[in-house]
């Protein structure tokens, strides 16, 4: 058997990023589902640009490396977890 569907499609809109599940299973029978497979959507809705940077260690003779990730936070709404 093969199974094929791309979407978004006139039947499959999706409208949010988030997780999936696709279940395939004979018509009227859904209680024997055939396939199942996962997945998700994301957005493309920040951009996040790496620098990585080399920090010599001049007592020690070591190069250490840095890595930043700068997250422009400006449009959104964020708040910190609550730490356990």
């Amino acid at each position: 058997m093969h199974y094929w569907v791309e979407f978004p499609n006139e039947n499959i809109q999706l409208t949010k990023s988030g997780n999936y599940i696709i279940v395939v299973y004979p018509e009227g029978e859904e209680q024997y589902p055939v396939l199942t497979q996962k997945f998700y959507v994301t957005e493309n809705s920040m951009q996040i640009l790496p620098k990585l940077s080399i920090q010599p260690n001049l007592m020690t003779n070591i190069i250490g490396k840095k890595l930043t990730l700068p997250c422009p936070t400006t449009k959104y709404r964020l708040s910190i977890p609550i730490r356990i």
